[in-house]
């Protein structure tokens, strides 16, 4: 027992080489018993990692496949995957949710794999399993001192979770000075998933705020058009009399065609006086709505008809 617990104290206070030879002895060792009762009886860092030992225990095979996986080395199937973040983070989601412990353990712990196309597969591979025990893990590497590759893929899961954690953060982040551009992009972009109602006066006030970039209120402006929200409609026709570049105005205009609140005639004899272009591209974009809802509508129609 007390071998056990001084290589279970080192394994999870330490991080690298130190934390992977405590892990190594612990899982070739017999503490099966151990790791069981301190998965239920520990801190809640201790439980995970003791779950993840007890997985390693498990699936040592496919957790050592997975190292090889985010180095974007041959797997054992002799494919080689090359350093596209998206194929390896496919290739590791596809072994299944049993691997979500590894992933964060390459992230966090072990160190095995710390270049951005790595850490980008493992979180892209997290987007897609989509397994809450990664929630805890990527909450702490929000409140810790990460690096902004880190803090935008802890972000960017949680928010294609749609985990509370990701709103919360989101919010929070979205026009924070002490945050980096690229964790406020990351955000706001993020609060495109949520239906919370704070979310699109969030994105409005980052659309008004002087100190943030234009590539950070584009982002605000294309996560307003993918809410399509039809309460957004008075705040963006208030930002579109401000002058604006086209790539925020665009998207912005988009979005008034979306929701369909171009059918108005003042409204199009307007921007057509201002901004021609802008109100073709309304008018555009609301035939496409309403081409949409008929086709809907022709398909609901169809299928009460054979119900």
């Amino acid at each position: 027992m007390n071998d056990f617990r001084e290589r279970f104290e080192t394994a999870c206070r330490t991080r690298g080489a130190e934390y992977v030879s405590a892990r190594d002895a612990i899982v070739a060792g017999d503490f099966g018993e151990d790791l069981r009762r301190s998965a239920l009886e520990g801190s809640p860092h201790e439980r995970r990692t003791a779950e993840t030992l007890l997985a390693w225990r498990e699936h040592r095979d496919v957790f050592v496949e997975i190292g090889s996986l985010a180095r974007g080395e041959f797997s054992r199937k002799g494919t080689m995957l090359g350093s596209s973040p998206v194929v390896r983070g496919q290739a590791i989601a596809s072994r299944g949710p049993d691997v979500t412990l590894r992933v964060i353990e390459i992230l966090c712990r072990s160190g095995e794999a710390e270049d951005a196309e790595a850490r980008s597969g493992l979180f892209l591979a997290l987007g897609i399993l989509r397994d809450a025990r990664a929630v805890g893990p990527l909450v702490e590497i929000l409140e810790g001192d990460q690096p902004i590759g880190m803090i935008c893929g802890a972000i960017e899961v949680l928010c294609k979770m749609r985990e509370p954690a990701g709103l919360e953060w989101g919010l929070r982040i979205a026009f924070d000075r002490k945050w980096q551009p690229a964790a406020r992009r990351t955000a706001v972009y993020g609060l495109s998933e949520y239906a919370d109602p704070r979310v699109v006066p969030c994105l409005l006030r980052v659309l008004s705020e002087e100190f943030l970039s234009a590539t950070e209120k584009q982002t605000a402006a294309f996560a307003l058009a993918k809410l399509g929200r039809a309460e957004s409609r008075e705040g963006v026709l208030t930002i579109l009399e401000q002058p604006l570049p086209d790539e925020i105005r665009l998207p912005l205009i988009q979005l008034l065609g979306r929701i369909g609140l171009v059918s108005d005639g003042a409204l199009l004899e307007e921007l057509a006086d201002r901004e021609p272009r802008l109100a073709d591209l309304a008018r555009d974009s609301a035939r496409r709505v309403l081409r949409r809802s008929a086709a809907e509508a022709k398909q609901q129609m169809n299928r009460d008809g054979h119900a």
